[in-house]
């Protein structure tokens, strides 16, 4: 069983950070730059202070666009969610993808030891778990051809 670090290794996590300060407009830009769906919220000293996901900009934008204003000026530490779920890269995919469904999130912080790397979605999870399936189904399926064609011969 594979584990989030392969998601490391793959290259598949979210490095994007700002601080509680930044602008929404300034984030938007940046998340659409790299496209990402997060970004990590950091305190001054590097450590985790909250993420803020697409769903927070919607969320921002349904609110302040109701009452008739721009979220352009609006901080990033008014929308993070400061609430966040770890994981460990050490961590099986299966034991992140149950924590995100116990926390109710989409994203996972990724911690290697105490050393913050960054964030991880469902959908990289998922499709890791995927294509290991995939890996595995087509070992399967030699194992059992060749079983066949040996008991052919």
């Amino acid at each position: 069983m594979k584990t989030v670090k392969e998601l490391v290794r793959c290259g598949h996590f979210n490095r994007a950070r700002c601080s509680g300060d930044t602008y929404l407009d300034e984030v938007i830009d940046m998340m659409a730059q790299l496209e990402e769906s997060s970004v990590l919220v950091t305190k001054t000293d590097g450590s985790v202070a909250g993420i803020l996901t697409d769903s927070d900009i919607l969320c921002a934008v349904k609110l302040k666009g109701t009452a008739g204003s721009s979220i352009c000026r609006e901080k990033v530490k008014d929308w993070m969610r400061s609430t966040i779920a770890f994981c460990r890269t050490s961590d099986l995919l299966t034991t992140a993808e149950n924590l995100m469904a116990q926390h109710s999130v989409r994203h996972l912080v990724l911690q290697d030891g105490n050393r913050l790397i960054g964030s991880v979605t469902r959908h990289d999870i998922l499709a890791k778990i995927h294509e290991q399936d995939q890996a595995e189904l087509e070992q399967v399926k030699a194992n059992l051809i060749e079983s066949l064609n040996s008991q052919a011969a």
